[in-house]
């Protein structure tokens, strides 16, 4: 999955890690890298955004933050997730 410059891929069965691609300076705000996100449990889709990144098997997703590692929310959806995009506000 990618945002921006950034880039986050399954690195074990149970953790992400969040690259920046070579070369490029990240704005001061913006959460410092790399990093790796421990999740519970092993996904089918995988999304990243500014401040989160996404984890989704079926029709369950769970939205882990960026700056605390921890997941935010966890949301079960009426019908099977196929795809999904994060920005800083919306999920689609």
């Amino acid at each position: 999955a990618t945002s921006g410059s950034r880039y986050a891929y399954l690195s074990s069965l149970q953790e992400i890690s969040v690259q920046s691609a070579p070369g490029v300076m990240q704005p001061r705000h913006a959460v410092p890298l790399p990093l790796t996100v421990r999740i519970s449990l092993e996904p089918a889709l995988l999304a990243l955004g500014p401040e989160h990144v996404a984890i989704g098997m079926n029709n369950t997703v769970i939205y882990y933050s960026l700056r605390s590692l921890n997941p935010v929310l966890e949301r079960e959806y009426p019908d099977h997730v196929d795809a999904m995009q994060l920005n800083g506000v919306h999920v689609a």
